[in-house]
């Protein structure tokens, strides 16, 4: 009794801070049944789940679910288990399912409960994430396919003040779609040959679905290409395929040259302070074709062969003693650096000359001298030399071909330098007889090919004249057929070349071959009838005009607009515009509501926001006049209680008369 009494006074100091839902905010609720996506022919209890977002506003929900029986089969309605435990501890919370007409596609429920706002435990529909659960057997026979299950929601209503919020045209399609597990029979099976399409059927034992499939005719069967003459690195091959249907079908063709195949490039010398880097590749198909070619830069900082450092000046008093190396490829390549210190005293005593590096193929020896008082203190100088290069015999490194000539090659004994010349050749070619390798046509020029009988991979090509007369035409055929405003196409190819073709004239035209006049655009209260009619043999082809006037009673109504809301005391009014002229309008009255049991808000209908207005009366939420509480004393005993308001809302979902 205390919580009862906190949560009535804590509605009554809420209740003035709320206002109404407006209609529109039926349209931001995402009320949905789910969709389970395909499920087989004789499923039991497939759930589907009814979902109303949870909000702190909404007290009364009246809604009906339909479905089609002839695929599904209802079989139970379960309420949230949270909502279904504040029934059973008997707060104030009524609900009803009306499943009398399930047989024939539509159960009806309701619900209300007059638990405060606020965020007290209880409060429809909290926390709950759905509604109830909806479950449906499939039967065997069901039809197949899509199969909705519709909700609409006729009411939804705000807890506090009992403002209904209509969302009558809110409807959320949810559902399933029903399959088969087809097992395909063969009916028919005709196979395609070379010129004649086929074709197959197939049937579903369980079912009966069939479905059909052609097939193109196969053509020729080609056999593999098969090389009658091998391309080489720059010379086309021949290849020719022959039909496994009829072996006098021959396609010939020319192949690719082959293109080198070459290996990879080696570093035939390093590169030097005055030689870049050389490297050279050999054709893995045929050696005889090179390629060479520098690369990089000359290696100024480690290309050098440097000699020993060399005093070029000693020590004395006034300087420092003075070095120099000189490089062994290049004498002008040298540095020079300075060492030691200043001999302040005594300078320099020098010994003999004595040879530190010999004379080579292209340097000079090297002499030094050592200072006495330091021998650290050295000079060096140039001796006899350089030797020059001591060649041996000229030896034949490349062999001469029929466009080349051969490559000899000397190396020297002393330092393996080396050098080339031009040898013997160039051969030249021992051509073969010419011979046929593709015949003239009426459009294009035949081929003639030799081969260089000293070297195969050698071929020669020449064109011979095109044969203008070689057409060879085949039947007239039609290509276009006539049209009510053209003659027919008719055509003929050339055999020897389907691109040489012939046109010319042939039926024709046909004219238009009119259907009868018919009213597609009917007349208005504001404009003629429009007819049409149609070519029967182009149905692109039309003619309109105008039938007629105007017909001043064919009206295009709006809806009808409420301009004077009917109370229980005075009759309504409600208006209807035409769309085609604004100024064209009806009247009518709507009358005022008379008083029926139940009606706790006379709206004319018993729905779940009366028994939720009788259930704040019974709980002494809101306050009520005579007439209200009359309306809402369902039992006709005088007093306004929970039994009232369930009886109401049993009444709503058509439970009770």
């Amino acid at each position: 009794m205390k919580k009862l009494l906190s949560l009535l006074l804590a509605a009554l100091m809420l209740a003035p801070l709320c206002a109404a839902v407006p209609a529109e905010a039926a349209d931001e609720v995402n009320i949905a049944v789910d969709t389970l996506g395909a499920v087989a022919r004789g499923t039991m209890g497939a759930e589907l789940y009814v979902r109303v977002p949870a909000s702190p506003h909404w007290g009364a929900l009246q809604a009906t679910v339909e479905f089609d029986p002839a695929a599904l089969t209802f079989s139970g309605f379960t309420l949230n288990p949270t909502l279904a435990e504040q029934i059973a501890e008997g707060e104030p919370c009524i609900f009803g399912v009306n499943d009398s007409v399930a047989a024939e596609g539509s159960v009806g429920f309701a619900y209300a409960s007059a638990i405060e706002a606020g965020g007290y435990e209880g409060y429809y529909p909290g926390d709950c994430d759905y509604f109830a659960v909806i479950s449906f057997d499939v039967p065997e026979n069901a039809p197949l396919g899509a199969t909705a299950v519709t909700l609409t929601v006729t009411e939804l209503t705000r807890n506090e003040n009992d403002v209904p919020v209509p969302v009558a045209h809110s409807v959320t399609d949810g559902g399933m779609t029903i399959v088969c597990a087809h097992d395909w029979q063969t009916v028919t099976n005709v196979p395609a040959t070379c010129d004649e399409d086929g074709f197959a059927s197939f049937v579903c034992s369980k079912c009966g679905d069939g479905y059909s499939e052609q097939y193109t005719a196969t053509g020729h069967a080609w056999g593999e290409w098969e090389e009658i003459k091998p391309a080489l690195c720059e010379e086309n091959g021949i290849e020719a395929r022959i039909c496994a249907n009829d072996a006098e079908h021959i396609e010939r063709r020319l192949t690719d040259p082959l293109g080198h195949s070459w290996g990879e490039w080696e570093t035939v010398s390093e590169a030097t302070c005055t030689e870049k880097e050389v490297q050279s590749r050999v054709c893995l198909r045929d050696a005889s074709h090179t390629e060479t070619r520098e690369v990089g830069e000359f290696d100024l900082e480690n290309g050098h062969s440097w000699g020993e450092w060399e005093t070029v000046s000693e020590a004395t008093c006034i300087r420092k003693e003075v070095q120099r190396r000189v490089c062994l490829r290049d004498a002008s390549h040298t540095e020079t650096r300075e060492v030691g210190g200043f001999d302040l005293e005594n300078g320099h005593i020098w010994g003999e000359w004595e040879k530190t590096a010999p004379a080579t193929c292209t340097g000079a020896a090297v002499e030094t001298r050592v200072c006495a008082n330091d021998p650290s203190h050295t000079e060096t100088r140039e001796g006899e030399g350089p030797l020059g290069h001591s060649w041996g015999e000229w030896m034949v490194t490349k062999p001469a071909t029929c466009t080349e000539s051969a490559v000899e090659t000397h190396v020297c004994t002393r330092c393996e330098a080396s050098e080339t010349r031009e040898g013997e050749g160039p051969l030249g070619h021992n051509w073969g007889e010419w011979e046929v390798t593709t015949h003239a046509t009426c459009v294009a020029k035949g081929v003639e090919t030799r081969i260089c009988l000293s070297d195969d991979s050698h071929i020669e090509t020449r064109e011979t004249a095109i044969d203008p007369d070689a057409h060879s035409w085949g039947e007239w055929e039609v290509t276009a057929p006539a049209t009510c405003d053209t003659a027919a196409i008719e055509t003929r190819v050339c055999a020897n070349d389907p691109s040489h073709t012939e046109t010319r004239e042939g039926e024709g035209p046909l004219g238009h071959a009119w259907g009868e006049w018919e009213v597609i655009t009917p007349a208005t209260c504001t404009t003629a009838a429009i007819e049409t009619r149609v070519c029967e043999r182009d149905a692109s082809h039309t003619e309109s005009r105008q039938s007629g006037y105007p017909d001043p009673d064919a009206h295009d109504w709006g809806e009808w607009t409420v301009t004077k809301p009917a109370s229980v005391f005075e009759d309504g009014e409600e208006t209807r515009t035409c769309r085609n002229d604004s100024s064209h309008t009806e009247t009518r009255v709507i009358p005022k509501p008379e008083y029926i049991l139940c009606d706790v808000d006379f709206d004319g209908d018993i729905t779940v926001s009366d028994a939720l207005r009788a259930l704040r009366i019974a709980a002494g939420l809101d306050e009520a006049d005579e007439l209200i509480r009359a309306a809402a004393d369902a039992d006709l005993d005088g007093e306004i209680t929970v039994a009232d308001a369930l009886a109401i809302l049993r009444r709503a979902i058509g439970l009770i008369r």
